[in-house]
Formats: structure tokens, C-alpha cells, sequence
């Protein structure tokens, strides 16, 4: 027969390696039958914070002469020793409980099985899984809501029903984790959702209950990179939080990364998903203007680009801007000081008017028409990215057959907005990895602003 640990516990927060273990509560179990319970306050030297206060009832004047995790951690690993980890939301509270065990200098690694998962698959159907939910479905009281062993024993009572109902364990061994290291799915998903995602490249969108897009991501292969989310540090909030709230995973495969890369960046600052706090934070770029000044001399300078701006050319940061416009100054010998570089290096005699007026020229060829052509979607398909006066209109896909003209690309094309931030990542882009560029004649936005691409 299988024995199993049914665990909760009570935390400062919501990483496990940030936060700590402050209450737990097991309840053991020979096959369905309850052996015995266990339950311990944790004495922590870190603040309990007023909203766990209220949700727990637990103060720190509770925790003062309480043991240490270090005081219950022999004992605690005799009770979950050869036994299976079960908890409702499981990677929540074996996550914890590993890592407390670690901090002490011991390894804990068990078998495990989520009781929110289990549920769904024994008793399908049901509005809602959390622990009230079922506990009011198989009319349980909680004598101790949100308090450990509380918690884990309406979960104890929870599972033995559903092994009952699982008599040949066959959902049990689906639903079972037995490699720690294994893909930890979000609750709401399973495996079959995962293997049908594509493993080429392009933009994924994490959803919520509601359909909300609430984490979005870019990859050359959107299935590897799905399983990456969920099966690193499972210890980082972020990571629990997508595990309890994903319910859904949609996808736009892009063909290219260039694509992938401008569409993710724009979707972001549609949807701003919650989960996208990187991708937030307003990117200040920097970009190459000339000017004259008050003696009439031409001068070029690097500043950040207000909005309206367009400048020569665009840096993601003032130090990229200015080891490029030195290596220019010197290759199309323009004097130093009417760049804004300091510098004692000796320059022989510049022409630095009439060769400023070619470095701006060749700058603002630049500055064109013209279409990036890249990987299609499929082997008939090309993709492309659509340049209007120097500066990044839309993207799309059209039949390699059909000839690279304004009139066909506004038939395929998706406008997106501007964007000074995808401007600079298109020219970066297109340093790094040379691609086919086909000049147009001066057109004007054919797109109407309503054929978008977000198409969730």
C-alpha cells in the first residue's frame, strides 16, 4: 500500500526563496486510511507581513517561543520519509518545505501529487477546485481555515474520497510526479496542452480565466520554451503564480524571429500583462542628430529621442551612441569636437562640412522605403517588415509568389503603431544578421489603422 504526507503550510509570502515557513500542518496516511496528524508553529527571525497577519490570525508574539524549522527538521523528515507529498497546489508547499530543508543543510526530495489536479481529472465538471470549493461540494467544515493543519486535513479527507473514486489508480499514476524535476504543469492545463504547442517560432500568450493575456513571450520554439517556464526555479512567485492562474495557452507562429521579436514587444504594450514587468518599463533610447549652431557649423550630437523625433540613427543607450559615432567620426573623418568628443587624439586637416554633408546623406538612405524580407510561416510564405520614411509601419506574410509591391503588401500587411523602441531592435536586428532589403518608391501609409494583428 501507498503511503502519503498530506501537507500544507503557512508563509511570510509567496517565494519559497525569499520567504519563510511560519506554520505546518501533516496529516498521514496508509492507502485511504488517516494514521495520524501533526502540527507546528515555526519560529522566524523575519517580519510576518499585516495582510498574512489578518488571512492567518498568526502574530509574531505566537512565533516568539516556537521552535526553529532547524529544531523540527529531523522529525519533520521522519514523518514525510518513503511517503508520497501530497497538497492542494502542491508545487506551492513542497517547494517551501525543500527549501527550508536545504537552508538547514538537508536534501528532501519526494513523489508528489496535486490535489487541485487530481480533482479536476476524478470529478470533472466542477466550477471551481480551490480548497473552499471542494470543501463545500463534499460538505466539509474547515475548523481551521488558512491555518496549516486545518488546511491539510479537509485536504487529507478530499483525497481519500478521490482515491476511493480512482479505484484502479489510473489517474492517480497520470496526476503523479514522481522526478522532482519534472514539468510542474499550471493546475488549469495538461499534458496534452503542452505537447500540442508548436515547437516553431513565435509569440505565446499565457491566459487567465477570464481569456486575458497575462504573461506573453517570444521563442524560436514556443513549445521548449513553455516547458522552460515550468520546470526551472520553481521556488520564484512569479513561477507559482502562472502554475495557479494560466488556464489557457495561444500562440501566432511567426516564421521569423525578427517578426517574433517586434510582435511580442508590441502585443506587450497592448495587453500589458500583468506578469511582463520587464517589458513595462519605458525604454529610453538615444538617437544621432545634427544640427547648427549659432556660428552656423554643422554638428552632430547624441541625445535622447523626444517624441515626434526622427533622428539619424537610433542607440538603445548614450554609450552605444557615442562608441558608434566616434568610430564614424574617424571613418568618414569629421572633427572631433563638433561631434561632442572629447578626446586628445591628433586629427589631421577635415573637411568636416562637406564630409558631414555625405555622412548625412548616406544616413538618410537609410531612411527610405523599403521592406525587410524574412522566413515565412511556411515554405510557400515569406514574411516581411515594412519601412515608411526610415521608420517601422507593419509586418505580415504573403505568398512567395506574389510580387513585393505597395499595393500587395497593404493587402497582407498588419499595422502595429510606432514604435521608436522596435525601430531601434529592426536596425540592430538587421546589423547583426544581414537580410534581403527591397527599396520602394515613396509611398504613403496604405494601412488602414484597424487591420491589426492581435488576434486573440
Amino acid at each position: 500500500m501507498t503511503k502519503y504526507a498530506v501537507v500544507d503550510v503557512e508563509t511570510t509570502g509567496g517565494s519559497a526563496g525569499r520567504h519563510r515557513v511560519i506554520e505546518v500542518g501533516v496529516v498521514l496516511m496508509n492507502d485511504i486510511e488517516i494514521e495520524g496528524t501533526w502540527g507546528q508553529l515555526i519560529h522566524v527571525d523575519v517580519p510576518i507581513p499585516s495582510n498574512i497577519q489578518q488571512l492567518t490570525g498568526i502574530h509574531p508574539r505566537d512565533l516568539i517561543n516556537q521552535p526553529t524549522f532547524q529544531d523540527i527538521a529531523e522529525y519533520l523528515l521522519k514523518l514525510l520519509k518513503d511517503r508520497v507529498f501530497v497538497a492542494h497546489n502542491v508545487n506551492f508547499d513542497y517547494s517551501f518545505v525543500a527549501e527550508e530543508f536545504k537552508r538547514v543543510g538537508m536534501d528532501y526530495h519526494a513523489s508528489r501529487i496535486c490535489s487541485v489536479r487530481y480533482a479536476r481529472k476524478v470529478i470533472p465538471g466542477l466550477r471551481s477546485y480551490g480548497l473552499d470549493a471542494l470543501a463545500q461540494h463534499y460538505q466539509l467544515h474547515n475548523e481551521a481555515r488558512h491555518r496549516a493543519l486545518g488546511d491539510a486535513k479537509v485536504t487529507a479527507l478530499i483525497f481519500k474520497d478521490l482515491l476511493a473514486r480512482d479505484r484502479n489508480r489510473t489517474l492517480f499514476e497520470k496526476t503523479l510526479m514522481r522526478n522532482p524535476k519534472r514539468l510542474q504543469l499550471p493546475l488549469h492545463l495538461d499534458e496534452e496542452d503542452i505537447e500540442k504547442l508548436p515547437d516553431e517560432t513565435g509569440v505565446y500568450y499565457m491566459k487567465d480565466k477570464s481569456g486575458t493575456p497575462i504573461y506573453i513571450g517570444k521563442s524560436k520554439n514556443i513549445k521548449e520554451r513553455i516547458q522552460t517556464h515550468f520546470s526551472g526555479d520553481l521556488n520564484r512567485s512569479k513561477t507559482q503564480n502562472l502554475i495557479r492562474e494560466v488556464y489557457k495557452i495561444d500562440f501566432q507562429i511567426c516564421g521569423s524571429e525578427l517578426i517574433a521579436l517586434l510582435l511580442e514587444d508590441l502585443e506587450i504594450r497592448h495587453y500589458w500583462p500583468k506578469y511582463n514587468k520587464a517589458q513595462k518599463t519605458t525604454k529610453q533610447l538615444f538617437g544621432l542628430f545634427h544640427f547648427r549652431n549659432q556660428k552656423g557649423d554643422l554638428q552632430f550630437r547624441i541625445n535622447r529621442i523626444s517624441k515626434g523625433q526622427i533622428p539619424l540613427k537610433k542607440f538603445q543607450t548614450h554609450i552605444e551612441g557615442m562608441d558608434w559615432l566616434i568610430a564614424n567620426a574617424r571613418e568618414w573623418s569629421l572633427d572631433f569636437s563638433a561631434c561632442g568628443i572629447l578626446s586628445h587624439e591628433q586629427q589631421h586637416e577635415v573637411n568636416h562640412e562637406e564630409q558631414g554633408g555625405a555622412f548625412i546623406s548616406a544616413l538618410k538612405q537609410l531612411q527610405g522605403d523599403f521592406v525587410y524580407i524574412t522566413e515565412g510561416r511556411s515554405l510557400d510564405e515569406i514574411g516581411f517588415v515594412w519601412i515608411i520614411n526610415g521608420r517601422f509601419r507593419a509586418l505580415g506574410w504573403m505568398d512567395k509568389s506574389v510580387a513585393v509591391l505597395p499595393e500587395n503588401l497593404k493587402k497582407q500587411a498588419f499595422y502595429l503603431g510606432e514604435s521608436a523602441y522596435c525601430d531601434r531592435l529592426i536596425e540592430a536586428f538587421a546589423e547583426q544578421q544581414p537580410m534581403k532589403k527591397i527599396a520602394l518608391e515613396a509611398t504613403e501609409l496604405l494601412i488602414p489603422k484597424g487591420n491589426t494583428l492581435s488576434l486573440f
